[in-house]
């Protein structure tokens, strides 16, 4: 019998695999049952073999109904002191979850200037750190007979207006958060910004969560949004702005959520006409919140709406709680609108470019179409349970709201320049706590008109099947592999120990970090005309710096078509100073 239920437990399980016991296979148990069934068979008596089977079965399934039923009823009894457990426990579940974040991080995260957006928002931090707005640039003017001034510019970076100088391209609310990392801590603080924010966003999210409908609510949303691919691809990349702008959303959301249940509470207490009431505080909080994720990602302002509707909409003194949210917010937008004349000329020009040319109806069914593909195979069609939260959960007014500002994120990006990469779910990271909240309140809320035995057995095996198919599709994409971004700043502190002070580097994939690791100035070769390269080469010499070439194995096929048939090239023709081996890295010398 032991082995025809073991041979059943294989077939339906697929195998089991522990240190000192591994079975996969279910013929061999299967094939002892038929051995010891037919043992039995020839060894019993010829005239009861027939009485022993029936009494043998009978026997079986006694003790099988006995099983089941003691094993029912312990599960009964765990699942009635779940009910019970002490709220301390939901709380501290999701502090458990926030810390495997940051450790997740600390142990894949690639913490270097990387590329372009990670780049632009550290060093921008360092000019917050240090008071400066603009980056002068000296040669921008001394090359201008040969180099455009764009291209005196790195990844991140364009030409000021009416200067010769640079500024960012990045909005600055990343950057400023970092600055204070770093004046606090030192420049290599700026990359645990992010990482703490994620936790923040966990918490944030579970807060949502608990204002939605319960505690066991907000913990199933914290474990949908830590194990969210989009989410745990933008926590273990370079330092980008995604997840900050989704931390202040949530908090601002979970506010705002808070208002109308405070009123009452304030009422009892008879504080409602002070300015210190805890209504006032959430009012005013949720505005702050919300202006800190427009200066960290400006182009969602129009959300704030939202939030600011469910501040006003919930409290029994609606302007004074309104007042309270614009209070933080417009300084906010006003600041925005400021420095985006001062460094782009108009407050609508972002460093991106216009409105007219980042936006246009033409984009929006290719992204309708991608987003949403995009979101079924990342998230599982579990996530389609949001829309029909706002008919099961208890407080379905807090629901609404939530899934208005899904779709107000989302129709924020349906106009946006198109693209065709899977973690530019990136751009809608700041819905996935309202998203995944909604997501699991519709989970719990089903799971309970389950008998009581099931609801809680349910709900964690559906919320460990997700988990498990969403990070294993995170690590299908290299989520968790960025050794490789290391080559930045090996190859920047190889120029900073190796290349003369008045070295000039011509390259582009490099621009940005080479200048943060070894403050070397950058000129991007592709933005210099085919014909006044040779002639910036040879200015450069005549002014006393040295000249070089950076680029990976890819960018130097690209370079020699660009410049074939110039003279730089013979420069390439004796092989590279050095080749660094992460990348493929090359460094040649354009005066020799």
């Amino acid at each position: 019998m032991g082995a025809a239920v073991w041979s059943l437990v294989i077939l339906v399980t697929g195998g089991v695999a522990l240190p000192l016991l591994s079975s996969r296979n279910p013929r061999n148990p299967a094939i002892a049952a038929v051995v010891a069934i037919a043992c039995a068979l020839a060894l019993g008596q010829a005239g009861r073999r027939r009485a022993l089977v029936v009494a043998d079965l009978h026997w079986i399934g006694v003790r099988l109904r006995a099983g089941g039923a003691a094993i029912w009823n312990g599960w009964t009894l765990a699942t009635e002191r779940l009910e019970r457990l002490p709220r301390v426990v939901a709380p501290l579940l999701v502090i458990g979850i926030a810390a495997g974040l940051i450790a997740t991080s600390i142990r894949h995260t690639a913490f270097v200037a990387a590329g372009s957006d990670a780049f632009g928002y550290v060093s921008q931090a360092h000019m917050w750190a240090t008071g400066t707005l603009r980056q002068p640039q000296p040669l921008m003017a001394e090359l201008a007979a040969y180099v455009p001034p764009e291209a005196m510019a790195p990844l991140a970076y364009r030409p000021a207006q009416r200067e010769t100088a640079i500024v960012p391209v990045t909005s600055p609310g990343l950057p400023m958060l970092m600055a204070v990392a770093e004046i606090v801590a030192g420049r290599q603080a700026v990359f645990a910004v992010v990482p703490l924010l994620a936790a923040l966003a966990v918490w944030a999210t579970y807060v949502l969560g608990c204002g939605l409908s319960d505690r066991w609510t907000g913990v199933a949303a914290a474990a949908l949004l830590a194990s969210s691919p989009a989410f745990l691809f933008q926590l273990t990349s370079s330092p980008m702005s995604d997840i900050p702008a989704s931390a202040f959303w949530a908090l601002s959301l979970a506010a705002a959520l808070r208002v109308g249940r405070t009123w009452q509470n304030d009422a009892d207490r008879g504080s409602r006409r002070r300015f210190g009431s805890t209504s006032t505080w959430f009012a005013l909080g949720s505005g702050a919140a919300a202006a800190m994720a427009i200066l960290i990602r400006a182009n969602l302002a129009p959300v704030a709406m939202v939030p600011a509707a469910m501040v006003v909409w919930k409290s029994s003194r609606r302007w004074h709680s309104g007042l309270m949210f614009s209070l933080a917010v417009i300084p906010a937008a006003g600041f925005i609108a400021w420095l985006y004349t001062y460094w782009y000329g108009s407050p609508l020009n972002s460093g991106y470019g216009s409105l007219d040319a980042l936006y246009s109806t033409a984009n929006i069914a290719p992204n309708l179409s991608r987003y949403s593909r995009w979101l079924l195979e990342s998230q599982t069609p579990l996530v389609l349970a949001a829309v029909i939260a706002p008919i099961l959960v208890r407080r379905r007014m807090a629901a609404a709201a939530l899934l208005a500002f899904t779709a107000a994120v989302l129709c924020c990006y349906l106009l946006y320049f198109p693209f065709d990469v899977w973690w530019y779910l990136r751009f809608l990271l700041p819905a996935y706590p309202a998203l995944l909240a909604l997501t699991a309140g519709a989970l719990v809320a089903v799971s309970r008109r389950l008998p009581t035995q099931l609801r809680s057995l349910v709900t964690v095996v559906l919320l460990l099947v997700v988990a498990n198919r969403t990070i294993a599709y995170a690590a299908a994409r290299a989520t968790f592999d960025t050794g490789g971004e290391q080559k930045y700043a090996i190859t920047g502190r190889y120029v900073a120990d190796h290349l003369p002070a008045n070295a000039v580097i011509f390259c582009e994939q490099h621009s940005g970090s080479l200048r943060y690791y070894s403050n070397r100035t950058t000129i991007r070769y592709g933005g210099v005309p085919v014909d006044h390269l040779e002639g910036a080469v040879t200015e450069l010499g005549r002014l006393g710096y040295r000249p070089y070439l950076v680029v990976e194995d890819w960018e130097e096929e690209v370079f020699r078509q660009r410049f074939a048939g110039r003279g730089v090239l013979d420069a390439l023709a004796g092989g590279p100073e050095v080749e660094l081996p992460l990348g493929k890295v090359r460094i040649y010398p354009l005066a020799r």
